[in-house]
């Protein structure tokens, strides 16, 4: 296990120094545009500064341009989360927990993870996200005898516009478990328990690049797993292709000894996201690792944009 640590060491500074390198792209809008020219030429970038005269873009591959404006058919504003447009994650989400991102205002996605954890998210503004989730704890045991349903609110805001974002949340859990009762006849009855939670991210770096510290603090007993834990995560995502993200998440209990550690990429085919690598669990008796496979499927995509 101690290779996973020395791996997750070296992830994060590539991942930090990435987020630092794309911070100093000086810009003075996060959205691109496509403007094309009466001669049929086409430039994708962000727009740096514009007169009456002259439009300053900044493009990726070539640096800042500068196009005479008597010249420039159209200004097309390119949306990120759009179908037509290739971006290979979604931002609003790592494996478990969440970045300090919004969805997106419109937008809507289905997300499993091994089965067992269902996901519901939707933007309803481009500040304010919803999310519910239904997870079966004992699934892979050979039954449904524990499950655990949640509802969230999350808003965004930017701390440092393009730099810093802060994200607090709200959520509520009901837990239905089986609890084993040793008499005469051993038999099971079922207890519920309703949690109350509070959440706060910071997420440094752009939606493609970045590092995010995010706590959650249930008002309730630590015995009831991990929806009733007091969670530490530490998470990180890096592109590195146009078709596939990495991402590292660790999860640690603050009152207890278990740490989860995700390794994994995110790749976007024929508009589904596919995470897929391994998890690993260590605590003070014991670690192992199994490979894990969640699937993100988008049934709403709109152009709203935060």
């Amino acid at each position: 296990m101690k290779q996973i640590f020395v791996f997750a060491i070296i992830f994060f500074q590539i991942i930090f120094s990435t987020v630092l390198s794309a911070q100093n792209v000086k810009k003075t809008t996060e959205e691109l545009y496509e403007i094309s020219t009466i001669n049929g030429d086409k430039y994708t970038g962000y727009i740096n500064r514009m007169d009456d005269t002259n439009i300053i873009i900044d493009i990726k591959e070539a640096g800042l341009l500068t196009l005479k404006r008597e010249y420039i058919k159209s200004i097309k504003k390119v949306y990120p989360n759009s179908k037509n447009n290739n971006e290979t994650h979604l931002p609003q989400k790592y494996l478990y927990d969440k970045s300090a991102f919004p969805l997106g205002k419109g937008n809507f996605y289905y997300a499993n993870t091994m089965l067992m954890i269902n996901d519901f998210v939707y933007g309803i503004t481009d500040h304010l996200t919803a999310e519910s989730n239904i997870n079966f704890y004992s699934l892979f045991d050979g039954g449904f005898e524990d499950v655990g349903m949640s509802f969230s609110m999350n808003y965004s805001s930017h701390l440092i516009k393009n730099k810093l974002t802060f994200l607090g949340g709200v959520r509520y859990s009901r837990l239905f478990r089986k609890r084993y009762y040793y008499d005469y006849n051993r038999h099971r009855r079922y207890y519920q328990k309703n949690i109350l939670a509070l959440s706060g991210i910071l997420t440094l770096g752009d939606k493609s690049n970045n590092l995010s510290l995010g706590f959650i603090y249930p008002f309730t007993d630590n015995e009831y797993g991990i929806e009733s834990a007091k969670l530490i995560n530490f998470s990180g995502m890096v592109k590195v292709t146009n078709s596939t993200s990495l991402m590292l998440e660790l999860l640690a209990d603050a009152e207890e000894s278990p740490l989860i550690i995700t390794i994994n990429a995110r790749s976007k085919i024929k508009g589904i996201y596919l995470d897929y690598g391994i998890i690993g669990l260590v605590d003070s008796e014991f670690d192992f690792l199994f490979p894990l496979l969640s699937i993100k499927i988008p049934f709403i995509q709109t152009s709203g944009s935060y």
